[in-house]
């Protein structure tokens, strides 16, 4: 062991290696009179910055994969949404659709003003033939009472 004063060990420190010498550990003093030796020792080597451990980084939110509606009229039926499993993902036909509701009601009117022509050429009949006004002739087809 080698001691010495603290003078001369304060000024060979502060001269030699004032910038590598780590802080005193909290609760180390100073010794109060100069006549104390000091002993010297290895400081105990600061151990090297840890890096917080690596946080597991949270996926990115997928983006809901889109689902592909098409066109199929004549294949069996597919249900391609899992978000919607009783919807069918190969019927989807808007031209098609709309082509079919067109017709349907070309038909509709179609029947309907036969219908009134067929009813318009009855109650003619019925007025004709019974003298009856189209009121009265109305309310003996709804009896059933008309021929």
């Amino acid at each position: 062991m080698a001691t010495l004063a603290l003078g001369a060990l304060a000024t060979g420190l502060a001269a030699a290696c004032s910038d590598q010498v780590p802080p005193a550990p909290a609760g180390v003093a100073a010794p109060a009179t100069p006549s104390t030796t000091v002993q010297a020792t290895t400081p105990n080597p600061t151990p090297p910055p840890t890096s917080a451990p690596a946080q597991p980084t949270s996926p990115k939110p997928r983006a809901k994969p889109k689902v592909a509606y098409s066109c199929e009229p004549d294949a069996p039926a597919k249900f391609g949404d899992p978000a919607h499993p009783n919807t069918i993902t190969n019927k989807s036909c808007p031209a098609l659709n709309a082509a079919k509701e067109k017709a349907a009601r070309d038909y509709q009117r179609k029947l309907d003003a036969e219908r009134r022509a067929v009813s318009d050429a009855a109650l003619q009949a019925c007025r004709e033939q019974t003298g009856q006004t189209t009121a009265q002739c109305q309310a003996q087809a709804r009896a059933g009472l008309a021929s």
